[in-house]
């Protein structure tokens, strides 16, 4: 039987978003959030990622 060899990644990457909605009228929503991600590809040696972003919504 062949032995395989795994592998572990020694760090964990973590993904933390927050939102929040802010209805302007029925039919308009403003939503500003912001992501960010801790260990890149399971890797403590890259950056920590920021993204901030502005989404609308439309109701019809």
């Amino acid at each position: 039987m062949a032995s395989s060899s795994v592998r572990e990644d020694a760090d964990t990457a973590y993904h933390i978003e927050a939102f929040y909605r802010l209805q302007i009228n029925d039919w308009i929503a403003v939503i500003p959030g912001f992501w960010v991600v801790i260990n890149p590809e399971n890797n403590s040696l890259n950056q920590t990622q920021r993204v901030g972003y502005l989404r609308t919504g439309f109701n019809f």
